[in-house]
């Protein structure tokens, strides 16, 4: 039985995306299989290479101290760390919230196995990650000292106990998650606001990993002083991997521990979680007066609704907001700083002329990020008859779709250009330009979008996450955007001859709005046709 359900998780971690073109629905070819090999080698390679060059920016200098066990401690410390952070968005959903788990809870299987089959799972990610900082570091290690095989050994059997505490720091994680899940009735905010946490915290290690590079290796015994008496189980394993075998005995002792005891709070709740189910909605009839709303509002509503209801699409097609409204306050914050480089960057009258024209290019990279339409048909799916046999037009459900992005994307905008003209103290016309040529902006990628999905649509897709992150409009949105940008920044140099900053926003302004204008009407007509015809 447990050989069954260890193939099966196998096929799940390897097969799903490797062999299975979940998209498609179908086997891939012996192409495919060996282009999606090529690309996860290569993958897994670029890590191991980035996490190989810290490597050799920390070993010939703590090593030059006498510190190798410090090098090492810092290294597993890195190595759980990807552990966690690798595995740790697939550990509640794989755990908890598999497809299949009514189906195997149904079977005479005692639930400790299932658990067993999906910990191992988690355990395989978390190996991996965990081998893709570590094994690097080791052979940076033994290439500046020499190898030593007592404590080569050790090197490479530490990437078990390691991968161990990844794997329980992982599970008690998914084990928190799914203790609050339960009690949720909005599983998408839950979802959206740990990402978004995730998300701010690998961005402000990454931009601070060098500063705290230096500042480990300019206060090396400060940092040993926290590796003995607050992280003492990595600096077993830093002393174990140089060869002192006491701790590397202590070091598995813990990690085995670990372990031990998240599988004991696991299967002690494991059951009950699983088929919880408070969290979901529950019919309850509660008689109000029904609120009547015009057709434009309710399909609104609709597009809103599905939006709000997919982490996926919030995610992916919805980030931008989030990043457009926190530049302002992070501008107003460092308005200071801003301006003294302002100051410093545009001293002469000629660059100050082009800074209305390089704040729109900014406003309009950052508005490119919100791209809403360009998977709001493919998103219908399957299901798109339902809203093809509803007594509207399929202008009006276009028109619903094209407003949902407006509406994400022209406030921030509008806020976005007010607060960065104050900060570069532009003047009021010109302000007034780079929020026409803005807004136009906006309102033409949203058009593209939305006539791009309507001329290649992808409606048999098996999950949310191919329309909204691997089509082919949102690709040319993304990346045409860029281009287009650039193209219209090469436009003004190639006519600054002719013609000013201001007259060039004028002009951008009213050709884009002219283009949209000849977009709108193919999609209200020859559009909308294609849209009834889809399915």
């Amino acid at each position: 039985m447990l050989k069954a359900l260890f193939r099966k998780q196998l096929l799940e971690l390897v097969g799903q995306n490797l062999l299975y073109d979940r998209r498609k629905g179908t086997t891939r070819s012996r192409g495919g299989i060996a282009l999606f090999a090529v690309l996860y080698v290569f993958l897994f390679g670029w890590f191991a290479f980035m996490f190989g060059s810290v490597s050799y920016a920390l070993c010939p200098q703590l090593v030059g101290a006498g510190l190798d066990w410090l090098y090492f401690a810092i290294m597993a410390l890195l190595a759980v760390a990807l552990g966690v952070f690798g595995s740790v968005f697939n550990t509640y959903t794989a755990l908890y919230r598999s497809k299949d788990n009514d189906l195997l809870l149904s079977m005479p299987i005692p639930p400790s196995k299932i658990l067993f089959v999906r910990l191992s799972g988690v355990a395989l990610l978390s190996f991996l990650f965990v081998a893709l900082v570590f094994l690097p570091a080791v052979f940076v290690y033994n290439r500046i000292v020499g190898v030593s095989f007592p404590a080569l050994l050790f090197q490479i059997l530490l990437v078990f106990p390691l991968s161990a505490a990844a794997t329980a720091l992982t599970c008690l994680l998914g084990w928190v998650v799914a203790l609050v899940a339960v009690r949720v009735k909005n599983k998408t905010a839950v979802t959206v606001v740990l990402t978004l946490a995730f998300i701010g915290v690998y961005y402000y290690i990454y931009g601070t990993a060098y500063r705290i590079l230096a500042s480990i290796l300019a206060n090396t015994e400060k940092v040993s002083r926290a590796f003995r008496s607050w992280l003492f189980p990595l600096y077993a394993a830093g002393q174990g991997a140089v060869g002192k075998t006491i701790y590397f005995l202590l070091a598995v002792l813990i990690a085995a521990a670990a372990f031990a005891l998240t599988w004991y709070i696991l299967s002690r709740t494991y059951l009950r979680i699983t088929t919880d189910n408070r969290g979901a909605a529950k019919a309850v009839y509660h008689e109000k007066r029904a609120k009547v709303s015009g057709v434009s509002t309710a399909l609104l509503k609709r597009e809103l609704r599905h939006f709000t209801s997919s982490s996926v699409y919030m995610l992916n097609c919805g980030l931008g907001i989030v990043f457009m409204l926190l530049a302002p306050i992070a501008g107003l914050i460092k308005m200071g700083a801003l301006r003294n480089g302002i100051g410093m960057l545009f001293s002469s009258s000629e660059s100050r002329n082009l800074l209305p024209l390089i704040l729109c290019g900014v406003i309009c990279l950052l508005s490119t990020m919100i791209d809403v339409t360009a998977p709001s048909v493919s998103l219908e799916g399957r299901s798109i008859w339902l809203v093809q046999s509803l007594p509207v037009l399929p202008q009006s459900v276009l028109s619903a779709k094209l407003r949902m992005h407006l509406l994400f994307a022209w406030i921030p905008t509008v806020i976005d250009v007010l607060v960065f003209c104050f900060i570069a103290g532009t003047t009021i016309p010109q302000a007034l330009l780079v929020l026409a040529a803005c807004c136009a902006y906006v309102l033409f990628s949203a058009e593209a979008g939305l006539a791009l999905n309507l001329l290649m649509p992808n409606l048999t897709w098996m999950n949310e996450a191919y329309p909204v992150k691997q089509s082919a409009p949102v690709a040319i949105i993304l990346f045409g955007s860029w281009f287009f940008l650039g193209a219209l920044a090469a436009l003004y140099f190639a006519l600054s001859g002719i013609l000013s900053v201001d007259l060039y926003l004028l002009l951008v302004a009213v050709l884009l709005l002219a283009a949209s204008l000849l977009l709108y009407g193919w999609l209200m007509k020859s559009g909308a046709k294609r849209f009834a015809e889809l399915g």
